[in-house]
C-alpha cells in the first residue's frame, strides 16, 4: 500500500516520508524474521537433545545449530554496537555459514573459500 502511495506521490516531502516509513517497516520485518529463525534453531537444538542419542552426527548438528543461533544473535546487534570480539566472531561465523548461492561475487574472499573447502572434505 505504501509503495502504491509512493508511486502516486508528486510531493518530494511526502515521498521522503513514505520512503522512510517503508525503510523502517522493512527493518522491523527483517528483525522479526531473524528472531523467528533464532527461535527455530533453539527448538531444533532442544528436539535433538531430547532424543538422547549420543553420536557424532547429533553432536555435529547441535554444534552447527548453536553456531547459526549465535550468528543470528550477533546479526541482531547493530554493527556500530559490536565490540571487537563480537566482530571477529561474527565474521568467522559468516564465513563458515555463508550461503554460497545467495552470496554476491564481491563478498567472496579467501577465508570463505578456505572454510567451505575444509567443511566439504
Amino acid at each position: 500500500m505504501l509503495s502504491k502511495q509512493l508511486k502516486n506521490t508528486k510531493s518530494d516531502i511526502t515521498a521522503k516520508k513514505l520512503k522512510k516509513e517503508i525503510g523502517i517497516r522493512k527493518y522491523y520485518v527483517g528483525v522479526l524474521i531473524k528472531e523467528n529463525k533464532n527461535k527455530n534453531y533453539l527448538d531444533q537444538i532442544s528436539e535433538l537433545k531430547e532424543k538422547g542419542l549420543k553420536n557424532n552426527v547429533q553432536d555435529y548438528l547441535i554444534n552447527d545449530l548453536q553456531e547459526k543461533y549465535r550468528l543470528g544473535v550477533l546479526q541482531l546487534i547493530p554493527r556500530n554496537k559490536r565490540d571487537n570480539d563480537n566482530k571477529t566472531e561474527y565474521q568467522k561465523l559468516v564465513n563458515k555459514h555463508a550461503d554460497v548461492i545467495q552470496l554476491s561475487i564481491k563478498k567472496i574472499n579467501e577465508e570463505i573459500v578456505a572454510t567451505k573447502k575444509s567443511i566439504s572434505r
